[in-house]
């Protein structure tokens, strides 16, 4: 995991607490500088030290053919599907299982 990163605490993105070996989510900073995160509707003050930045995870989409496979960054599976789709009116090769797949990446 990635050292603890304030600004993009701030932006949203995922946080994880070490001491509890959970997600958390950052709520702010108090007056004596720690850092506020909430786990499970409770409020908990950490230092720095005690934060990690959680890895990201985004889906694609995976097209699977016989020798090969074509994988789409789109925000859906129609998407994917109209894509490959395009792709298979190109070369005329069908898609194993006649769908896009999603994978889950995590960064």
């Amino acid at each position: 995991m990635k050292p603890f990163d304030l600004e993009a605490a701030k932006r949203g993105d995922p946080i994880y607490e070490t001491s509890m070996s959970a997600l958390v989510h950052f709520v702010g900073i108090d007056s004596e500088g720690e850092y506020v995160v909430e786990h499970k509707h409770l409020m908990y003050r950490r230092t720095g030290n005690e934060l990690r930045m959680a890895p990201k995870k985004r889906t694609v989409w995976v097209n699977l053919y016989p020798n090969t496979a074509a994988a789409y960054q789109c925000d859906h599976e129609c998407l994917a599907n109209s894509l490959a789709d395009n792709h298979l009116r190109a070369d005329g090769v069908k898609r194993i299982g006649g769908k896009a797949w999603p994978l889950e990446i995590e960064e």
